[in-house]
Formats: structure tokens, C-alpha cells, sequence
């Protein structure tokens, strides 16, 4: 009857094991779609991140790690996708505590745009581009461009103050628009 009993409890623990490793690697596998700045100003709140239809709407749907120990204090999620690295910690209180969303193979805006190709001698193209910002804030934002022609690469670096600056000389007084 003990052999029974334990036996139980194995199969028992190995189907909750399969059942969070699936429901991990389901989010894992979802189609991910752009972020915009509302979406980022609600992801500085836990209930919001947890909660908002329009985030799981464009597949962002978060399983937090619950804290274990009853002195833990933080709730953390994170994905990773083809071209998707995002890590939040929040505080028990539901406050960001510190994030990370990057994003490779980015629209890059148009200001930058602008000055990539007004500036372009010696056959220089984008390769890569790569948007990162931390704790989900516009004026935290950096994109890292690869640029190469035919014989070098290199990396430029833009960080918002200098996005601001482009986008004041090549489009004047219009809105800013950092995420495309």
C-alpha cells in the first residue's frame, strides 16, 4: 500500500513538472508583436503587465515566478524570441524594480533613417539593427546599427538624445517617434 501511495505522488509530481514545462515553452513559441509606449507605461505596474488585454492581445501574455521563500520579495518574468529579449523584476508592492526589453532587426526611425543614408559614402548599408531600453522608459532608449560595405563593418551607437537631435534637424518640430 506505501509502494502504491508513493508511486502516486511520483506520477503525480512528474505531470505538474510536464505541465509547467509545456505552459513555459507555449509561451516560448507565441508570435510576439511590437511594443508601443502605452504598452511600456503599463508595464511598469505588476497588475497591469498581468492584467492588460491589449498586452496579451499582441501575444505578451506573462507567467510571473511566484516567490518561493516567504521573505522573497520580487516577482520576475522573462521571454526570449528570435528577436525578443525582455526581463522585468517587480516589487511585492506590484513597482518595476528594474527591466530590459531589446529588440533586433528594428525600424529604425525616421530621423535616423535620414542621417544613416544622407551620410552614406563608400557604399555603406544597414545590416542589423537593435533597439534596447531599460525600465521600459523612451528616454532610456538606444539603437546599435551594423553598418558595412563591401570591405568593413562597423558599429554606431544612438542613444535619445541623439535621436532627438537628428529628428530636430530633419523634421523640424513634429512628434518624436522612437518605436515604429
Amino acid at each position: 500500500m506505501k509502494t502504491i501511495m508513493t508511486l502516486r505522488i511520483i506520477i503525480i509530481s512528474i505531470l505538474i513538472l510536464f505541465v509547467s514545462t509545456f505552459e513555459a515553452r507555449t509561451q516560448e513559441v507565441r508570435e510576439l508583436r511590437s511594443l508601443d509606449l502605452q504598452d511600456f507605461e503599463c508595464l511598469k505596474s505588476l497588475d497591469c503587465a498581468q492584467n492588460s488585454p491589449i498586452l496579451k492581445n499582441k501575444g505578451w501574455a506573462f507567467v510571473f515566478e511566484e516567490p518561493v521563500a516567504p521573505f522573497a520579495r520580487e516577482f520576475t518574468a522573462s521571454m526570449k524570441g528570435e528577436d525578443v529579449h525582455f526581463h522585468a523584476r517587480y516589487n511585492q508592492q506590484g513597482d518595476l524594480l528594474s527591466a530590459r526589453y531589446k529588440r533586433n532587426n528594428v525600424k529604425l526611425p525616421k530621423c535616423l533613417l535620414i542621417h544613416l543614408t544622407e551620410d552614406a559614402d563608400e557604399h555603406w548599408q544597414i545590416a542589423e539593427s537593435e533597439l534596447d531600453m531599460k525600465n521600459f522608459d523612451p528616454a532610456l532608449i538606444r539603437y546599435r546599427v551594423k553598418l558595412q560595405n563591401h570591405t568593413t563593418e562597423t558599429y554606431e551607437e544612438y542613444d535619445y538624445e541623439m535621436i532627438r537631435e537628428l529628428h530636430d534637424r530633419y523634421e523640424g518640430s513634429s512628434e518624436l517617434c522612437l518605436l515604429n
